[in-house]
């Protein structure tokens, strides 16, 4: 998807957001499928905003104490559906198509990570403050 495309679907999604968080921004419920994603959630000032992670996750020290919704098995979808996601960092590469394909059609709102490349990371990054409405701490 172009970064163009993709800040429409994110508006479109996250209506509320400007782009910079304050206390009249409503906290954004978010699930981490991969650990990187954690870790870029996390990198883009969203860590408060964490709620789910995988079995996997075990950093930043608070990460381990949140609700573990996915493995190696697959999305654990009763654990994820409770949390009530606003929005679940997802990872084509790691996660199965059918559990990617069920979030799809209960309409949870994705936002897909795969950085291949240093500058993916940054990209990745920037892109999860434009969703979170952390843009400034992700810059």
């Amino acid at each position: 998807m172009a970064r163009g495309a993709a800040a429409v679907v994110l508006a479109a999604a996250f209506p509320f957001l400007s782009g910079v968080a304050d206390a009249a921004t409503p906290m954004l419920r978010v699930v981490s499928l991969a650990p990187h994603a954690t870790d870029l959630v996390v990198a883009a000032g969203g860590e408060k905003m964490l709620v789910g992670v995988t079995q996997s996750c075990d950093v930043p020290a608070g990460v381990s104490a949140l609700a573990k919704v996915s493995g190696v098995a697959g999305v654990q979808f009763e654990r994820l559906l409770a949390l009530k996601p606003d929005l679940v960092v997802t990872w084509p590469g790691g996660n199965r198509p059918q559990d990617l394909a069920r979030l799809a059609e209960l309409k949870i709102p994705m936002l897909e990570t795969a950085p291949r490349l240093l500058a993916d990371i940054a990209a990745d990054v920037r892109k999860l403050g434009d969703a979170l409405g952390t843009r400034a701490h992700a810059e």
